[in-house]
């Protein structure tokens, strides 16, 4: 996606924010069926600003950025976080333990990744266990604000 697309892309998210506000954007259904999130326009067009804000002050816009979430509502606002700061994500679920934590910096050094986005809560557990790997990755996790 280039800059320009981004940026139409965010115009577009902004447009319906405004238009919408408070209308629905995003519903997360646990189990396909449980709501455990629920995000209007306004609220998904604000943190993907917050987080695309983050990215650029960071130097990161531009490039590549490992997303270690859950699927959820915190996924889809660092995707488009990513995308409204012209970063190119690079999906994948954080690693639960080494084995998967391997396959993380495997994912991380062919991407070209230069950092990761994840919950606060995992990100010094993630950051050590890529630390201990062969595998050497040099690249920042970073708490999603």
């Amino acid at each position: 996606m280039d800059v320009r697309s981004s940026l139409m892309f965010s115009e577009l998210m902004e447009a319906r924010a405004k238009k919408s506000p408070s209308e629905r954007a995003l519903v997360f259904l646990e189990n396909g069926e449980d709501e455990t999130a629920v995000l209007s326009y306004s609220d998904l067009h604000e943190r993907a600003k917050v987080i695309a804000r983050h990215l650029k002050d960071r130097g990161l816009d531009g490039e590549r950025i490992m997303l270690l979430f859950p699927s959820g509502a915190d996924y889809v606002a660092a995707l488009l976080g990513c995308i409204y700061s012209g970063a190119i994500a690079v999906p994948a679920y954080p690693p639960r333990n080494n084995y998967h934590a391997r396959r993380i910096a495997v994912i991380a050094r062919d991407s070209g990744a230069h950092a990761a986005l994840a919950l606060s809560h995992h990100c010094a557990d993630i950051s050590n266990r890529l630390k201990m790997l062969e595998e050497n990755w040099d690249g920042d996790v970073i708490p999603l604000i």
